[in-house]
């Protein structure tokens, strides 16, 4: 899809939005939420609109998590201003036209980095329960740091 015709679909006003690409619902507990609600409005005040790429199964019906029972994710954010939904088969169109791609985790790196595209994980060492202060530590620089150890060899 053209980017005129991709920005009209999604109500994109702004020139530049950001994806976000949320994880599977079946990790959706109430701090996950949280943050997945703070890292919208954080985005949205950073004049920022906010397209909202949901994990595939949260359309599976007969696959809904336990947090959600009939509804989506999404549905805590789709009535705010600048914030839409993208649909599955738009994807690639919104990797290659966003400005920025933003995840907690996500498979969805592989297509996002075969496209040649930045993305930002958010806290994504916490997600896998890591409370490790060699991770967080202050980096000044650009580059490659050892973080590795045996907490996640």
């Amino acid at each position: 899809m053209d980017k005129k015709k991709f920005f009209k679909k999604y109500k994109i006003e702004k020139k530049k939005f950001a994806l976000f690409l949320p994880t599977g619902p079946q990790y959706h507990d109430a701090k996950y939420l949280e943050k997945y609600f703070n890292i919208c409005n954080f985005l949205l005040s950073k004049n920022f609109h906010v397209l909202l790429k949901l994990h595939p199964t949260e359309y599976n019906l007969n696959k809904i998590s336990k947090y959600y029972s009939t509804s989506k994710s999404s549905d805590m954010l789709i009535k705010l201003q600048n914030v839409t939904l993208c649909e599955q088969s738009d994807f690639y169109s919104a990797i290659k036209y966003a400005e920025f791609i933003f995840s907690t985790h996500t498979t969805a790196y592989v297509e996002v980095n075969l496209m040649k595209k930045p993305m930002v994980f958010i806290d994504r060492l916490d997600f896998f329960g890591l409370k490790n202060k060699k991770f967080y530590q202050k980096r000044n620089k650009l580059g490659m740091h050892n973080i590795v150890d045996s907490q996640i060899a």
